[in-house]
């Protein structure tokens, strides 16, 4: 795979790497990948509870890859109102709420436009829906902006919800109609690139050995760093 898109699905995250070099996204979306897979390991996610467990797991794995955590924040409630019309305009609405830094709003946003931009049945959609869904009520998602500065450095937005209706979409989920309930945690990483060359060919070959590269998946736009 190239990596000269801005903006990918990785599981369960919706990522933004605009301003990045083709290695530093590489390293983002393997490592984030890679820690993904071994929470799903361990934890069902299918309760708030198990969600905060799960992340336990994720960031301990991040850090054994070179990532060194810079802030969490405890999950809090987000308010969700029947005129936003599906559980992306909540995420997004909640995000402009915190008066998020304008170029990492701006990255989120247009990390989220491009996945919404995609058909209901791609395979973006349909890797996000598997990785996010604890059927037939809860689902867990990310939207997240990697930048660069001294380091490579993930701002995260961990997203959880439960609904009274069937979820089969993670992100395109109703509220018109529907009771949700949604909370939300903020979590900072800086990537140690000299700690994380050295694991960076086993964290892609324990990914090809499990067989989940394939839930990395571009956005259609690209660019030419």
């Amino acid at each position: 795979m190239n990596f000269f898109f801005v903006n990918a699905v990785v599981a369960r995250s919706v990522i933004s790497t605009d301003g990045l070099i083709p290695q530093q996204k590489s390293d983002v979306c393997e490592s984030t990948l890679l820690a993904q897979a071994a929470a799903d390991k361990k934890h069902t996610s299918m309760s708030e509870e198990e969600v905060v467990a799960w992340y336990d797991t994720y960031i301990n794995t991040m850090s054994a890859l070179g990532w060194t955590l810079q802030q969490r924040d405890p999950f809090t409630e987000v308010p969700v109102h029947e005129a936003q019309r599906a559980v992306h305009n909540v995420a997004l609405t909640s995000l402009a709420k915190d008066e998020v830094n304008k170029s990492t709003f701006a990255s989120i946003q247009s990390g989220l436009a491009a996945f919404l931009d995609t058909f209901e049945d791609s395979t973006a959609e349909q890797v996000m829906n598997g990785a996010s869904i604890a059927p037939p009520t809860f689902a867990h998602f990310q939207l997240a902006s990697a930048t660069y500065d001294i380091d490579v450095v993930l701002t995260l937005w961990a997203f959880c919800y439960s609904s009274d209706q069937e979820i089969k979409s993670a992100l395109r989920h109703p509220c018109q109609g529907a009771t949700v309930s949604m909370k939300k945690s903020k979590i900072v990483m800086a990537l140690n690139s000299d700690v994380y060359s050295q694991v960076r060919s086993a964290v892609h070959e324990k990914l090809s050995n499990a067989g989940v590269l394939n839930q990395l998946v571009p956005l259609c736009k690209y660019s030419f760093l």
